[in-house]
């Protein structure tokens, strides 16, 4: 599908569409930012559904996802995983373990992915040239943190409340990719995934969805779920719409 950004710069693919996603929230990127993004250095990769990112030894590995889901899970010592994040194209993945000595986690698609591999001389790169560029890193940082402080905070509430708000929040970034690249609106989590993310167990997750068709909230059938009723499921968990603005503090673009 043809698509093209009207900021300026023509895009004629639809994954670069996709992997500006997350900028576009933030900012109008320039010529010169977007020929960046599109040279990131480092081997594009595609995987199947259920591979694990490869983990290299010469580098610090971060991925920008460029098509397709992935998720996150944390790997106890006794070996059970647990799904803690769910990526969409667009997502720099890998961040969060640039502070740590071992990856805690592992990361696998979830359908058929492209990525790009990249080493952590992006980021410095970023700092160097690409001012604003570095501050949206940072601001989605933030945004991820905040996101995590809120589900830590839903935690404490009932696991109907859980999983409306765990769909309510994901379906957010859908219906954006939806709208600026014609992304496709279905969720693809099996029921025993949404259980370990909601951390509930399988056969509660399969009452919950029942309800939640009875009340025509969304629409599941083998592994793919779409949601029909944005607005009933933040009502239900009793979050609000996450408002993201282009910060009129950012710098100029170099």
């Amino acid at each position: 599908m043809e698509l093209c950004l009207e900021r300026g710069v023509g895009v004629s693919e639809k994954r670069m569409v996709l992997a500006l996603a997350r900028v576009l929230r933030y900012i109008d990127p320039s010529a010169e930012e977007i020929a960046f993004l599109q040279s990131l250095p480092g081997p594009e990769l595609t995987l199947s559904a259920g591979d694990i990112f490869p983990r290299s030894h010469d580098r610090d590995d971060l991925y920008l996802l460029l098509d397709g889901w992935a998720v996150n899970a944390a790997i106890s010592a006794d070996g059970a995983e647990r799904i803690h994040s769910v990526h969409l194209p667009g997502d720099m993945v890998g961040m969060a373990n640039l502070v740590l000595d071992a990856p805690s986690d592992a990361i696998y698609a979830l359908t058929a992915v492209q990525l790009k591999q990249l080493s952590c001389s992006v980021l410095r790169e970023m700092f160097e040239r690409f001012h604003r560029l570095a501050a949206v890193t940072m601001l989605i940082a933030q945004e991820e943190r905040a996101l995590k402080h809120e589900w830590n905070l839903l935690h404490t509430a009932t696991a109907t409340s859980r999983f409306a708000g765990f769909l309510y929040r994901i379906n957010e970034r859908v219906n954006h990719l939806n709208e600026i690249a014609g992304f496709d609106r279905t969720i693809p989590l099996t029921q025993k995934q949404i259980a370990e993310a909601v951390g509930v167990t399988p056969a509660y997750i399969n009452r919950l969805i029942q309800t939640f068709r009875a009340n025509d909230l969304i629409k599941y059938q083998r592994s793919q779920l779409q949601v029909l009723d944005h607005e009933s499921l933040g009502s239900l968990s009793a979050l609000h719409e996450w408002r993201v603005e282009k910060p009129k503090w950012l710098p100029a673009p170099t």
